[in-house]
């Protein structure tokens, strides 16, 4: 009995839980993936923004500068970002200190930005995927 119950963990531990952390990988590179991803990453930021926008710790301009500007390495936070999300991001921002900028409550802003990035979904994964 022990060594059938070694046997079945081992394939266990062996070969199924290495294959479905390989499919999650695989899943999170492919462009809907991405989507996903950068989704979260965009509306959590605006969730950020709000709070700080809103107890006077930095503002529009100031996360534009940090965005645009090269760190130590000479490498600027936008060129890591595919174009279509490039957009994206600079969206969410005006969004969150221009366009709703009476909104307080930081999950708000959260789903205004997540629902607004989800009703382009097809054209940022088209964008996404012709950007590989």
């Amino acid at each position: 009995m022990n060594k059938i119950f070694l046997i079945l963990l081992s394939v266990f531990l062996l070969i199924i839980v290495p294959w479905r952390m390989l499919v999650i990988v695989y899943d999170e590179m492919t462009p809907s993936g991405k989507y996903e991803n950068y989704k979260e990453y965009i509306s959590e930021s605006a969730e950020k923004w709000v709070k700080n926008r809103d107890n006077g710790y930095y503002d529009k301009e100031q996360i534009i500068n940090w965005y645009e500007s090269d760190d130590e390495n000479g490498k600027r936070p936008m060129d890591l970002f595919p174009d279509v999300i490039d957009e994206s991001i600079r969206e969410a921002i005006y969004l969150t200190f221009e366009k709703f900028r009476y909104v307080e409550d930081p999950d708000t802003m959260k789903n205004i930005i997540m629902k607004n990035f989800e009703s382009k979904k097809e054209y940022i994964i088209k964008r996404l995927e012709s950007e590989n």
